[in-house]
């Protein structure tokens, strides 16, 4: 009887962040070496999954080891995979997040290891629809949809067939490896009747065995080569199967060659159909929040800083842009947002917190010194209260009568209404009306309920079914009742006062937003009780809509329809988490938004709600819930008890997802303002771009420095351009794109890009209307250009770009010797 042809491969989890913070410094070398026993013991090959920020601190801590490991990768022992540079829940970071996360990761591969990362599998749930394009623009060819069961418990649908073609949102397909019976566990004991399942069941086609380990050779520690070798070695004997060890990208390759010409099924996974399995909300979702006020920074700073480069000397920084400074930022950030940061809170997170605070201080720092250096370049022929007010967003931004120009600024004075609107609370018989301008939201005097929301397009409100109450607090298995006492007008907001069993006190505050004319409602709780553990008894905020017909969301770099996922399993420890059992919780019908939800009524009016972190959704009989806080067991006594939320209501009818992405992230990156001394000829805005049509968002600017492009074939320009600009383009409705954008030139050089900096297709300028009547700036005149191109939808675009006024001017010291050449000769005079 002719044998079953078997394929293994395993991948070799470990990572810099927490475990060598904990363990020690032996921890990658030893991870590495143990590795290598595994495969000489077996005779196995396999695939390492570090975080790329490992690797570069074994090249400074441990070269030896890392020599070893590249030798491996060289002769095909070992295969690099995942490669992120922080190993994170991509899910829960915004999109340009997970570009830098793949890119610094390959980059730090590619420098260190000698190869560009070809195969994408993290043992942490790493999955969102875009991920696919994302893979792809990175170099990637193959990906596996297998993720562990640790502390998370992620749920992605099981296959029958070993390889598929992941299709994500933008029809982009990777062949993956599926998640299957197969699909095994870290620990021996998972291999029990695997391999009589696997004779028995399957047909003719070869089976193949994938497996998860985590290996460090300690006593401290579950998962060891010497406890693994045993049933690896019974596996090879195994007269059943003909055991073929190969890497990732080798069984991929076998298995799309068994598929024949049908080729792998296609797997389109919506989100109802994948559960993240963490406990997302915990202690008021603070990592989200850090993370994305973080990344929020670092954007704004890369913006202020390309701007302020093009506007020419004096820079910010003693070079055009400061490269290196926002590379570390973002290096700070990306292992802040690391799954152990988030997963064990109680455990590392505090250090993590640092890695938030480093990036989000040196962001900032650039930020202050670029805005403060556009204030000083300003004429000031006399004394003003101007405010140079500037705008990080890829497209324009208004408040009042105020224009801000996408990734520009512009100067408001005393007499401009760039105060936006003028709220104001009406005390009627037996309601408030907080409002102004046709909108706002109308609250029961008695019951401290928010009735309704107004808006400008829909000035009939949306109704809140029967009201909207404080958060439903539980414990001990219960609700427990809130009082309410009463409501403070507070001149442009009113605040809602609700006190509870104790010492606990809720407010809810509301005020208009000035920018979408939308209503702000931000609630906070104080000295909460001890929760009970879990979704169960989180804190929860109720939207009561009765009559909801569909539900639009957003995740990393895309938006579309969604529905309310099944029923899934979230696990937690009874007590310690490495020893104690564990017990099993029943997630019902869970819903995620990274920014924003969309719901549409039965009366054709819709609501959009944007928030500020609060992601973890779930559809309840009437309406929605919102989780604001949770106690995870596993932090053990890490616990907060106090949570602030903010929240947009914003009626419509109609407004497009692309719309309604860029009110959520104007909600949450409001426009840094700077004192300006204004006067007679002072240009009132500059921008540096337009970008049209509008279903085509600008979502970064940045510019690298040559380095980046080091090991990259065909990267732009050869090399040669010292400093390119980079935009991230993304389209969001699901509409192909006739794009243009228009761009200060003369443009030396334009292209098209994969997300690493390698051509795609070359553009041609073509001379365009000035965009401002003003220039930053007189020794160079500004041609604006224009660049056409086409987005297919839900596309992620890179373009690169050689601006000729934004090329680095060298002072040329060598006219100023005097100052420094005889300067310590002054005795001798």
């Amino acid at each position: 009887m002719a044998k079953i042809p078997l394929y293994y491969v395993f991948g070799n989890h470990m990572h810099w962040v927490d475990m060598q913070w904990l363990w020690g410094y032996q921890v990658l070398p030893d991870s590495v070496r143990d590795m290598l026993k595994l495969c000489v013991g077996a005779g196995a090959r396999g695939c390492v999954n570090f975080d790329a920020v490992g690797y570069e601190k074994m090249a400074a801590e441990a070269p030896e080891a890392l020599a070893e490991l590249r030798a491996a990768v060289a002769d095909g022992r070992v295969e690099v995979v995942g490669a992120s540079y922080g190993q994170p829940y991509g899910l829960f970071h915004g999109g340009e997040s997970n570009v830098r996360q793949l890119v610094h990761g390959a980059r730090a591969v590619r420098r260190l290891l000698g190869v560009w990362p070809k195969a994408f599998w993290e043992e942490e749930f790493d999955f969102f629809p875009q991920l696919p394009q994302l893979l792809r623009g990175c170099g990637f060819d193959n990906a596996n949809l297998f993720f562990q069961w640790t502390w998370h418990t992620p749920h992605v649908p099981q296959e029958t067939a070993p390889l598929i073609q992941w299709e994500g949102a933008d029809g982009t397909r990777i062949p993956a490896l599926a998640k299957t019976a197969l699909s095994l566990h870290q620990w021996p004991e998972d291999f029990d009747g695997i391999l009589d399942a696997a004779a028995r069941g399957g047909g003719a086609g070869p089976r193949a065995l994938v497996q998860w380990l985590e290996l460090m050779p300690s006593p401290d520690w579950m998962c060891r080569s010497e406890l693994l070798l045993p049933r690896l070695k019974e596996l090879a004997a195994d007269a059943r199967f003909d055991f073929r060890p190969v890497t990732q990208s080798g069984m991929v390759a076998a298995l799309a060659d068994a598929a024949g010409a049908a080729g792998p099924p296609v797997r389109a996974y919506r989100m109802s159909e994948i559960w993240h399995g963490m406990s997302l909300g915990k202690n008021g979702d603070r990592k989200i929040r850090q993370s994305m006020d973080a990344e929020n920074a670092i954007l704004a700073a890369e913006t202020a800083a390309a701007l302020a480069g093009l506007c020419g000397r004096p820079y910010p920084s003693w070079d055009v842009y400061p490269a290196w400074e926002l590379d570390e930022a973002w290096r700070e950030l990306l292992q802040a947002q690391h799954h152990d940061n988030h997963e064990c809170e109680g455990l590392c997170g505090a250090v993590g917190d640092r890695s938030f605070e480093r990036a989000q201080s040196s962001a900032d720092e650039v930020l202050d010194r670029c805005l403060d250096a556009l204030v000083a370049r300003l004429p000031r022929e006399e004394e003003s209260d101007s405010l140079l007010m500037f705008n990080p967003s890829g497209w324009t931004r208004r408040i009042g009568n105020l224009e801000v120009p996408a990734c520009g600024f512009a100067v408001a004075t005393p007499e401009q209404n760039w105060a936006g609107l003028e709220a104001s609370v009406i005390k009627q018989s037996r309601s408030w009306m907080l409002g102004a301008a046709g909108a706002g939201a109308i609250v029961d005097r008695k019951t401290g309920s928010i009735l309704e929301v107004v808006s400008r397009e829909v000035p009939d409100g949306i109704a809140l079914g029967g009201g909207m109450q404080a958060p439903v607090l539980r414990a001990g298995g219960a609700a427990i009742p809130w009082q309410f006492e009463g409501a403070k007008d507070e001149g442009d907001s009113l605040a809602l006062r609700w006190r509870a069993e104790g010492a606990t006190l809720c407010t809810m505050r509301l005020t208009l937003c000035e920018e979408s004319a939308g209503a702000i409602l931000v609630v906070q709780a104080s000295d909460l009780p001890p929760l009970d553990p879990g979704f169960g008894g989180a804190l929860e905020l109720f939207f009561p809509l009765p009559e909801l017909r569909s539900i639009v969301a957003d995740t990393p770099y895309a938006a579309g329809p969604v529905e309310a996922g099944g029923s899934f399993l979230r696990k937690y420890p009874t007590g310690d988490w490495m020893t104690s059992d564990q017990w099993y919780e029943k997630v019902e019908q869970p819903l995620y938004a990274s920014s924003f939800l969309d719901l549409e009524l039965s009366d054709g009016k819709r609501l959009a709600i944007a928030h500020d972190g609060s992601g973890q959704w779930f559809q309840r009989p009437g309406g929605l819930a919102c989780v604001l806080t949770l106690y995870d067991p596993w932090d053990e006594q890490r616990w907060s008890s106090s949570v602030e939320a903010g929240f947009l209501l914003l009626p419509h009818r109609g407004r497009k997802p692309s719309e309604l992405w860029r009110l959520a992230q104007q909600f949450r990156r409001p426009m840094p303002m700077e004192a300006a001394a204004a006067g007679p000829g002072l240009p009132r805005s500059f921008g540096l771009l337009r970008c049209e049509p509008g279903n085509v968002v600008v979502t970064a600017v940045h510019r690298e420095h040559a380095k980046a492009g080091e090991h990259v074939a065909d990267y732009f320009g050869g090399g040669a351009v010292r400093n390119p600009f980079v935009l991230r383009l993304v389209e969001l409705d699901g509409e192909p794109a006739e794009v243009v954008l228009t761009v200060p030139g003369p443009v030396a050089a334009a292209a098209r890009t994969n997300l690493l900096g390698a051509v795609i297709e070359e553009l041609q300028p073509e001379s365009a209307p000035a965009l401002h009547a003003e220039p930053p700036r007189a020794d160079l005149p500004i041609r604006w250009q224009t660049l056409r191109f086409r987005m297919r939808p839900r596309e992620v675009a890179t373009v690169m770009l050689d601006l000729e006024p934004g090329r680095h001017l060298p002072r040329h010291l060598d006219q100023h010797r005097s100052v420094w050449a005889t300067a310590h000769k002054v005795g001798e005079r």
